[in-house]
């Protein structure tokens, strides 16, 4: 690799279990792509016109090396800090006033009898304001802010390999080139941010009746995520049809949701509806949930680091211009084109209604 430094892992204390269904995504090689590997393109092209999901192998190229490595002190971070720090301190991170959106502050959808979170917590922290706005104010609250070098070094190398991944699929959309990485500059204001999770581990054997985080696709480009924990299930996509109607709300009760298996030196990524939309459905978002960790991890705290790349936050809803993508149907275009600011706003807000509602 060209590098001494080793890939750093968060301590497995229980490995994933044997017995569950676990669905087997590609693998992708950071390496590859950036050597312009065609065999690995032309896979990643089916992927994302299909599931929207694959692991990329971060560990066989320095500059994901570091990425992984950042990764793993951010766990550590939410490790240090999400179980321990009283309830209010936490609350006194204030996500944005303006509607929807959760790229800034802290974040607890439902709060148990005995002042813990329920389901899940989270904190997250803002690309634009923190790393590019000084004028902004913003600052982290103090126990965070001794981090800060840490989380903008996440982002920045997470928006580099976003854009390496961008420019695969400008490719073979036949768009030209930049033109959908012109709208994930890093300098331009977005809605990007990391995200550490913790989802409270349960006793072994407790009967769960809701999943920690419903059905969904992500209002985002890009999505990676590290985890080492089981808890992410994606849809078999020969049953996804039957779960449409059931929206947000889904009961989770098909047979059709597959495990994915943490892979250590692996981010899972997955697209968003803002590439489905930008390319009329050439790309698939990715259809997934969360729900307790399986058999003996079940008892773990599972934690988890996200890095989620929006479009700026002008940049109009409306599919790029090429042979590849299909154009607007009459019936789309008599719908409101919005700002991804205005869309992300929308989409947010109805995911975190229902986690409220809960």
């Amino acid at each position: 690799m060209g590098s001494h430094i080793m890939a750093r892992n968060v301590p497995e204390t229980v490995p994933f279990p044997d017995g569950y269904p676990i669905i087997e995504l590609p693998q992708i090689s950071l390496r590859k792509l950036l050597e312009s590997d065609e065999d690995e393109i032309d896979k990643i092209w089916g992927i994302c016109r299909s599931t929207g999901f694959f692991y990329l192998n971060l560990v066989d190229h320095p500059q994901g090396l570091k990425l992984w490595n950042d990764g793993v002190d951010a766990c550590e971070v939410g490790q240090a800090i999400l179980s321990k720090l009283p309830m209010e301190e936490k609350l006194a991170y204030k996500a944005r006033d303006r509607l929807g959106v959760f790229d800034m502050g802290y974040k607890c959808p439902s709060v148990g009898p005995n002042g813990e979170p329920k389901f899940s917590e989270a904190f997250n922290v803002p690309l634009y304001e923190m790393a590019i706005d000084p004028a902004s104010g913003f600052q982290l609250p103090s126990w965070l802010a001794p981090h800060r070098e840490l989380f903008i070094s996440l982002l920045q190398n997470g928006n580099n390999i976003s854009d390496i991944l961008l420019s695969v699929l400008e490719r073979q959309l036949q768009v030209s080139k930049g033109d959908l990485m012109k709208f994930h500059r890093f300098t331009d204001p977005s809605n990007d941010f990391l995200r550490v999770l913790r989802y409270p581990g349960t006793p072994e054997g407790t009967q769960i009746s809701q999943t920690n985080f419903p059905p969904h696709r992500d209002s985002v480009s890009i999505a990676m995520l590290f985890t080492w924990v089981g808890g992410l299930q994606i849809l078999d996509p020969a049953f996804e049809s039957k779960l449409q109607g059931e929206g947000a709300n889904g009961s989770g009760s098909l047979e059709g949701w597959r495990w994915v298996k943490p892979i250590p030196g692996h981010v899972i990524v997955n697209l968003g509806d803002a590439l489905s939309i930008l390319t009329n459905g050439v790309l698939k978002s990715g259809f997934h949930r969360v729900i307790t960790a399986p058999g003996a991890q079940q008892p773990l705290d599972k934690y988890s680091v996200l890095l989620g790349y929006r479009p700026a936050l002008v940049t109009k809803m409306t599919p790029l211009v090429s042979s590849v993508i299909p154009p607007l149907t009459p019936k789309q275009q008599k719908d409101q084109v919005l700002t991804c600011e205005e869309w992300g706003a929308q989409r947010v807000h109805k995911v975190y209604t229902v986690l409220e509602n809960r």
